[in-house]
């Protein structure tokens, strides 16, 4: 069972997302921005998330900050997170992994790309 995190600001990527993740057996939970997914986070602490897909840009805190601060505070029992941004040049991907996320999934989302996502880190 893969505990998912969906942290996304746009309400129609947030549906769209969610119901291909449900398609294939799967249920998240969902943040507005990456201050949320770290309130988020530090409460689900007796069921923690398995996977994160993190948008890049967002008000009040974005995807990178967000990432900096999730792998800054949980260390080596972080949970893999994926960029899943509609920014898709080299120097936007260098900045998702330098964070510290994973993996990146671009908009618009393809059931295919979370598919393999989710089977190589859950």
């Amino acid at each position: 069972p893969c505990q998912i995190l969906l942290v996304e600001d746009n309400l129609v990527n947030q549906k769209i997302a969610s119901m291909m993740l449900r398609k294939l057996g799967y249920e998240c939970t969902i943040a507005s921005n990456g201050k949320e997914a770290l309130s988020i986070i530090a409460d689900a602490s007796e069921n923690p998330f398995t996977l994160i897909f993190m948008d890049m840009q967002m008000p009040i805190m974005d995807g990178v900050t967000a990432t900096e601060n999730i792998v800054k505070l949980y260390k080596d029992k972080a949970p893999p997170v994926i960029a899943m941004t509609a920014n898709v040049l080299t120097e936007d991907k260098k900045k998702c992994f330098d964070a510290g996320m994973v993996d990146h999934v671009s908009k618009p989302i393809k059931i295919d790309e979370l598919k393999r996502v989710i089977i190589s880190n859950c």
